[in-house]
């Protein structure tokens, strides 16, 4: 978890992106909620023509991290990794409610004072867990990182086509990947009549009177 004070940003500014779901339609909507000050951009600008409040705090409190939060055994009333707040006496955030924040996809950009938002350099993506509002603030609370991490280490499989996408027996199933280092892993025969082996993504050609082979 990293503080980062407005201060600290060498005198440069901060500004809020979100990619969001519309509750009631399901369309993606992107916006900017907002920012360290107050602007209507230009129409050169991206965005643009757009009035943007300076609502954002001074002080925001989040990291990233892929493994806080990822043990299912551990119980934590932490949904997030940090939070962002968005000061809203006024009540000018309260359409934010209209929009679905689990999973919404954030960008927190920094630039100079006087140069177009275009031109800012992005400097945070995050993840958002959920939307908190009150008669003070809109809080978006973050999610860490380790959902990323349930997907497939990769998209390879074998084609059945012959050669070292193998045999018709072989269409669809997983071809071998090893990440760092592995003993007596089977090889897959890709190649009966020649003999031919596959792993650890690699093709291992003529290996010749062999029933088993391990790598």
């Amino acid at each position: 978890m990293a503080a980062i004070p407005l201060e600290n940003h060498l005198g440069k500014y901060l500004l809020l992106k979100a990619t969001v779901r519309d509750r009631s339609t399901g369309a993606t909507n992107v916006f900017y909620p907002a920012g360290s000050f107050s602007r209507s951009t230009r129409f050169a600008d991206n965005p643009a023509h757009t009035y943007i409040p300076g609502l954002l705090s001074k002080s925001l409190n989040f990291g990233t991290s892929f493994f806080s939060g990822a043990d299912p055994v551990k119980i934590s009333n932490n949904a997030g990794s940090g939070v962002l707040d968005m000061l809203d006496l006024n009540r000018e955030l309260e359409y934010l409610h209209d929009y679905s924040w689990d999973n919404a996809e954030l960008e927190l950009f920094r630039g100079e004072f006087d140069a177009l938002y275009s031109a800012w350099t992005s400097v945070a993506k995050m993840t958002a867990s959920d939307l908190i509002g009150s008669l003070e603030k809109k809080r978006i609370r973050l999610r860490d990182a380790a959902w990323r991490l349930q997907c497939p280490v990769h998209n390879k499989y074998y084609a059945g086509t012959g050669g070292i996408e193998g045999g018709a027996n072989l269409t669809g199933q997983w071809k071998p990947y090893l990440l760092g280092y592995g003993n007596n892993l089977p090889a897959v025969q890709i190649d009966t009549a020649n003999s031919s082996f596959n792993s650890r993504g690699r093709h291992v050609p003529l290996v010749q009177f062999a029933t088993e082979v391990y790598l």
